[in-house]
């Protein structure tokens, strides 16, 4: 199959996406299109009895996992899979502004939402955590840190998609696991947002 096919099916189904969604990355649905169909193609599931062109095919898979990354970016939880169950989901606002012009917390979340103050520490200590990892483990190791080490993604869902056995996701969480346990900045920002 072309690659300008896969190209093209790729900016078709990150276009169509993009004026519904304006705020999302033309560059990141398109790339995910285009990963999506190679990997597919490279799978060879397709079956040519089904009387369904290559093309065609390609066409749905890169139409889903343009929209799988529209959902779950635009969502206010996550998830590894069913990115269907965060349709409709959308985030409650902290504040609502009543007849009178004053803003009031929201009544839906009573109890639930936390001070601007303490909001805005939490949100800083959050930001230290993450650079204290970036500089610790380096750019790199520090996302899939995020994503495998916070139960994002599993680490078998990691492997499958990097194409490399589990036995070294689980070795790479646990280096980086071991370097984290032992960082003192990172052990006092914990013990900071236990106060």
């Amino acid at each position: 199959m072309s690659l300008t096919i896969i190209q093209q099916n790729a900016a078709k189904a990150a276009s169509l996406y993009k004026r519904r969604c304006w705020w999302a990355s033309f560059e990141d649905m398109q790339q995910e299109a285009i990963t999506a169909q190679l990997e597919a193609q490279s799978r060879g599931t397709f079956d040519a009895s089904f009387g369904r062109p290559l093309s065609a095919y390609l066409w749905s898979v890169a139409m889903y996992a343009v929209r799988r990354l529209v959902h779950k970016a635009s969502a206010p939880v996550s998830t590894s899979h069913r990115t269907d169950n965060l349709i409709g989901l959308h985030r409650d606002a902290l504040e609502l502004t009543g007849d009178d012009g004053v803003a009031r917390e929201n009544p839906a979340l009573a109890g639930t939402v936390r001070s601007t103050e303490s909001a805005a520490t939490a949100q800083d200590r959050a930001s230290r955590v993450r650079s204290r990892v970036i500089e610790l483990v380096g750019e790199r190791d520090a996302e899939f840190a995020f994503c495998v080490m916070t139960h994002e993604w599993r680490p078998a869902e990691v492997a499958a998609a990097a194409g490399v056995p589990a036995t070294a996701v689980y070795t790479k969480q646990r280096r980086i696991s071991n370097t984290l346990i032992e960082d003192r900045v990172l052990y006092d920002l914990w013990k900071e947002s236990d106060r």
